[in-house]
Formats: structure tokens, sequence, C-alpha cells
């Protein structure tokens, strides 16, 4: 559908098109979403009253803009989860991927608040799935305040997939472990070195008298039970890699192999959205909003902004046409950048935005890459036997 309004009309009414079709229950709330999402976009803040000049409404004083945005992440009948599930569906029921990996992190805000998040890993990087924001200073949450939000994922997560949860040892709880077996999810988390599992018969182990006892050395164990509670048959990877003080323990549902950490070092890229959610993209802490409901709803507007940008970027690499918007010679930007540069430079120069959600395969086409050196050691170091390799720094794990 090629959108012909020219500037904010029509980065409007392309936000309109795209989610028109799912069931907002009052057409206004999905107008103030897309003024709200447009106006994300073009200020890349997240103040309220940054977003005021790219607002298409009626509204002549800005104030009443300013208003109604407060009173739309105030609106108790606007639904976070209803709104977004419909979104998540239409995009992930066509995607053909056997196995899904999601990962599950925390990010702190306003040095008050602690905001839980599963997300989709996606080509490089994640996009949020559901989330939950709390009072609390600490990245760590206790197992009960985002129980709930496994069985509410599982509810429009697509029949028939396997999916494979990544977490950090801050989540290394018995409890998580227990619902991804009621769940019949994979996993692949990382455990801390005071973390117990019993081999075979023999007394319980501390992670920490299992690692290797060289640096750039690794470890399978196979077919233990995990903590006091002796949770198994479970599977363990243990690296010490080259040039890092920090040991690695990654506990997994299935047979551990070298891939296991190349799988968990997937989890990453929700690190790398939380940053373009703060400083990268949408500036967070800039809206200065303080409540745990209303900040819930804020990331509604950043999930479904991600979504479009997303499907901008991925349209753009399909057509070949990410060197005119992307200043690499390799992919340099996340899609969502890339669809961030296009947005603008259609808005500026004309073009065509996509207007409909498409389903795009998780695996990247077209990898990210620093440069053609580091490509080059790389896909050298690639060439070496296993023994040889073990730094694990092509995975993410030197720090």
């Amino acid at each position: 559908m090629e959108c012909t309004m020219q500037g904010n009309h029509r980065l409007f009414h392309a936000l309109l098109s795209m989610f028109g079709k799912y069931n907002f229950e009052d057409i206004r709330h999905l107008k103030t979403l897309a003024n709200m999402a447009s106006g994300l976009i073009q200020s890349q803040s997240s103040c309220l009253t940054d977003w005021i000049p790219y607002s298409t409404s009626r509204a002549v004083i800005a104030q009443s803009t300013q208003r109604t945005f407060r009173r739309w992440l105030s609106n108790d009948r606007i639904d976070c989860r209803d709104i977004y599930s419909q979104i998540v569906k239409a995009w992930l029921s066509r995607i053909e991927d056997a196995r899904l990996f999601v990962a599950l992190d925390t990010s702190v805000v306003h040095e008050e608040f602690c905001h839980i998040r599963f997300s989709l890993i996606f080509r490089g990087r994640a996009f949020p799935l559901i989330w939950k924001t709390i009072e609390n200073p600490s990245a760590s949450a206790a197992f009960e305040h985002y129980s709930q939000l496994f069985n509410e994922l599982n509810g429009y997560l697509p029949k028939g997939k396997e999916i494979v949860l990544l977490a950090d040892r801050a989540f290394g709880f018995v409890s998580l472990i227990e619902k991804c077996q009621e769940l019949r999810w994979h996993f692949r988390i990382r455990i801390k070195k005071a973390h117990k599992v019993r081999l075979g018969k023999v007394y319980l182990n501390k992670i920490k008298d299992l690692y290797p006892g060289s640096r750039g050395s690794w470890t399978l164990i196979h077919n233990v039970e995990f903590s006091d509670a002796l949770i198994g048959p479970v599977h363990v990877a243990l690296a010490w890699p080259r040039g890092s003080k920090d040991k690695w323990a990654i506990l997994s549902d299935e047979p551990t192999s070298r891939m296991s950490f190349e799988e968990y070092a997937k989890r990453f890229d929700i690190e790398e959205e939380f940053l373009d959610n703060k400083s990268g993209c949408f500036n967070w802490e800039s809206s200065k909003l303080k409540n745990a409901e209303v900040m819930d709803k804020l990331v509604l507007v950043f999930a479904v902004t991600a979504v479009f940008l997303i499907q901008q970027g991925c349209e753009v690499v399909d057509m070949g046409r990410r060197r005119e918007v992307d200043p690499h010679w390799f992919r340099g930007l996340s899609y969502m950048k890339i669809g961030m540069n296009w947005v603008n430079r259609v808005l500026s120069n004309g073009g065509r935005l996509a207007c409909t959600i498409k389903s795009y395969s998780c695996f990247d086409p077209e990898p990210a890459k620093a440069s053609r050196r580091r490509e080059a050691f790389l896909k050298e170091k690639r060439k070496m036997s296993l023994d040889e390799v073990g730094d694990l720094e092509d995975f993410g794990f030197a720090l």
C-alpha cells in the first residue's frame, strides 16, 4: 500500500494502516497511539512535550495535545496485553522458524523501577513480547513478580514451535527451571558459581569446583541434577574465556556442546534492545514518568514503534536498498535503526513506507559486521579446530 499523505500526516496514516486492523476499544485510542509513535520516531525522545510538533490532530493548543497523551497513558481502559498480543500473534503466526529464542532480562529505570521483559531474539536484536514494571531500585526481581507473565506469553506464542528461554544468572532459580519444564520450554540459563550439581550418586558439587583449570578452555558435563532440589537430568557447559577473570556456567535441558555458548550468547541481544530504548533511539528516561502502570503503557508505545520500524528495515533490506540509509559496506545498523533512517528519508525525499505487518524469519540473511578486518579475523578462527578455539570471543564471551 502506497501512503500518499506528506510529512507527519503520511507517517501517521502509515501507522494507522499497519495497526488499524487490530481490535481497539475506541478508535481514538488507536489515533493517539499512532500520534505518539510518530512523535517518538521523529523526535527520538520519550518526553511527551517533544512529541507535540509531530502530532496530527485538530488540537491547536500544545497543552491540549500533551494532556491527550497523558490521559492515554493513564487510561485504565487501555489494556496493553490485549492490544499488543494481537500484533505479536499476527507476526509470529507466520514465522517459519521451528525454534524461537526468547530472552528474559530486567533493566532499572529512573533508579526506582525494575522493568522485566521477555523479548524474541530477532536478527541480531530483540523485540518485546510481554513486560511488567515494578517499584524496585534493583535489577533483581523475585520469581513471583514475573511468574504470571510466563502463562500469558505461552498463550499467544505459536503452537508447534520449540521455545528456548535465555536468562542470566540473576534468574537461576529452581522455580524458573520448573516453570520451563511445566511449559515444555527448553532453556539456557547462566548459573552462579555457588550453585550446586550432583554428578551420578556422589555428593553435590559447587559449580566453582568444576570450572576448567586454565584460561581459554571449556568443559561439558551431562546428566546431572541441579541444586538441593535435585532437578534433572540437566546439562552444564563451563568456560573460562581467555582475557577474562569471569567464568561461565550455562545450564541446559538439552545435552550441551560448543553450540550451547553460541545459543546463550543470543541473550545479549536483549541488552542491545534496552540500549535502543534508552540512549540509542528512544531516550526512555527523558519521559520523567514515574508510575509503574504508566511506564508499562509507555513501553507499549516503544513496542509498537519497534514493530513498525523493524518492518521498514526488513523491507528495505529485502528490496536491496539498505546502503541508501546505512553507510556501512556490510550491514552495520540494526533493522530498527535502518527502519528509522528509512522513515526519515521517505518523509524528506519521498518514497514508500511499509504499511502492513509481514512475517520475516528470525534468521538474519545479512548479519551485521563491524568491519572487513574483524570479519576476516573471525572467519580464520572458525577454521581452527575446537581445541584451539578457546576464548569464545566470537560468541560475545570476551568481556
